[in-house]
């Protein structure tokens, strides 16, 4: 077991990571030359060691800036996975290796005559507490080490192990989420049976699963499917886009409690769904007059609505249509709960948009399950729609949606308090210039998952557009977000970035406002003041925190 942080100067330490792959390369290609060579003297000695082989250079070359070696090795570890995709056909012919050799010599000399460096990374100079713990299966060593300081560059601890049966002997806090290369292993087993390897494997282990491979396939992805993976991330790691679902995948661990009405004449019925429900965790309001529907969606903001299909004067199906009229609550799920023996009703429920139908007498397993699944179901669709695909933070509309609708709670409860933050990535404009977007897009996930991580659930977090950000911060003044804001500010400013072989750092400049201050502002001016704060912090020199002024 390794520690992959690293003592000494962070670009030092990436050259030298890479100056130690290129040397390799040489040592890896002879060896591969010698596979070929026994494999043309007999095709048949060698082709699963000689895939490892390829597997581990397609996996690898990439990162490091090898991008020509890396796909020939894919392609050519590809032509033998084909010839044993299907152990039903016989007599299929050998892959034809005379010339892969001469090739990826070509590859390997074509990407040393090319200025490459490994992806843009960055450090912090100190480690947030409460960081995500990840376990990185990875046998290649120089591989997982450059992979680890990506990963805790973006806020995560980071255990490196090099084979499969090292997870068995791991101590100490228990990981949040396992990144496994799906070949971490000589078995056999992996070879012939890699889901039941894996399964064996992580049987033991309740975190999230996050396999890693060279390829690219159909196969791939299944086995990592039926492996208990939940995703299939293609070597060369696309650091910013495993960060962003690590992130989201994580944050459901800890997701509020799903908010689902129960609308129900029958009081007893009601009862019984009602404890079900919240014995599972769930927050759940009970309403027994259909005619009062329309406040209590106002007050309560259901995701899930249950409700019995014969409601005595009006029926199930009539509330769901009332309700699809109006556009807040036109997508939001329904169940119906059905005793109800007349055929039309049923058709009715059954043919609704968004509907589900479960029988009476209700099972309350059945129950906690569709409405678990439903609500996740329109969570991650809600996610889609509203959420920045760099950041993982809510999209420019989606957060001055949510600042409309906190407001008007607020105006719904006296005496309670929310500040609204303007954040924005000083001289951003140099760093696109002087970098290119790809570096600058990284600097703009960077402030996303400071963000995530500073930040409470509660709170509103949005990408208001380019490199400037917008927060809602809830029971929250002025005082405190400055506070937070501040740690936000000095933990930024301590990450380098580093790219084309430069260190550089950025800092970020924001402006507060919050309603207690100013009671009366409707969201919309609130920005705006927010706004103006944080142009007074900008023309005072940047790298500051202004709140806003009468």
């Amino acid at each position: 077991m390794t520690d992959s942080r690293s003592p000494y100067d962070f670009a030092d330490r990436l050259e030298a990571l890479r100056v130690a792959y290129r040397k390799r390369l040489d040592s890896e290609l002879n060896e591969l030359d010698k596979l070929v060579a026994q494999h043309r003297a007999n095709p048949n000695s060698n082709l699963l060691e000689l895939q490892s082989h390829l597997h581990k250079l397609a996996g690898s070359a990439g990162t490091f800036g090898y991008d020509q070696l890396g796909r020939l090795a894919r392609q050519y570890e590809q032509c033998i996975s084909e010839l044993h995709s299907d152990p039903t056909e016989e007599n299929i012919p050998p892959p034809d290796t005379s010339d892969w050799l001469t090739h990826l010599h070509s590859a390997l000399k074509d990407d040393d005559n090319r200025t490459v460096t490994p992806s843009v990374s960055i450090k912090r100079k100190k480690q947030l507490a409460d960081e995500p713990h990840i376990v990185l299966v990875e046998r290649d060593s120089i591989l997982a080490e450059y992979t680890a300081q990506q990963l805790e560059s973006f806020g995560f601890h980071v255990t490196c192990i090099h084979d499969a049966d090292e997870l068995g002997q791991l101590n100490g806090e228990p990981p949040d989420l396992l990144l496994v290369d799906h070949r971490a292993s000589e078995s056999q087993e992996i070879k012939t049976n890699a889901a039941a390897f894996w399964q064996q494997r992580l049987a033991y282990f309740k975190c999230p699963v996050f396999f890693t491979g060279a390829e690219e396939s159909f196969q791939a992805r299944l086995n990592a499917l039926r492996s208990r993976g939940s995703g299939y991330f293609v070597k060369p790691l696309n650091i910013i886009e495993l960060t962003t679902q690590i992130v989201q995948l994580l944050a459901t661990k800890d997701a509020e409690a799903e908010r689902v009405m129960i609308v129900d004449s029958d009081s007893a019925s009601a009862v019984a769904s009602r404890k079900a429900l919240e014995q599972v965790g769930m927050h759940v309001f009970v309403l027994n007059k259909p005619a009062e529907i329309l406040s209590a969606v106002s007050s309560f903001n259901p995701e899930l609505i249950v409700m019995n299909l014969n409601l005595g004067d009006i029926t199930g199906t009539e509330l769901s249509a009332l309700l699809g009229q109006m556009e807040r609550w036109a997508n939001t799920p329904v169940i119906y709960l059905a005793a109800e023996t007349n055929s039309t009703l049923r058709q009715q429920a059954i043919l609704s948009s968004n509907c589900t139908l479960i029988e009476k007498p209700v099972d309350d397993a059945l129950l906690v399950g569709v409405c678990r699944t439903r609500v996740q179901r329109s969570r991650q669709l809600e996610a889609s729609r509203n959420q920045d695909g760099l950041t993982g933070l809510l999209k420019h509309a989606s957060i001055k949606d949510a600042l409309q609708t906190h407001w008007e709670h607020v105006q719904r409860h006296p005496n309670t308090y929310f500040s609204v933050v303007m954040l924005d990535i000083d001289h951003f404009k140099r760093v696109n210039d002087t970098y290119g977007h790809a570096v600058g897009d990284v600097v703009i996930a960077a402030v996303g998952t400071l963000l995530r991580q500073r930040f409470r659930r509660v709170d509103k977090l949005g990408r208001y557009g380019g490199e400037e950000f917008t927060l809602v911060l809830v029971d929250c003044v002025s005082s405190d977000a400055l506070r937070m804001v501040e740690e936000l500010r000095e933990a930024f400013a301590s990450i380098q970035f580093t790219a084309n072989g430069a260190e550089f750092s950025c800092t970020l400049s924001a402006g507060i406002v919050d309603n207690e201050t100013f009671p009366s502002d409707p969201p919309q001016v609130l920005l705006e003041r927010a706004d103006k704060a944080l142009y007074t912090a900008k023309h005072n020199g940047r790298n500051q925190v202004s709140l806003a002024q009468e």
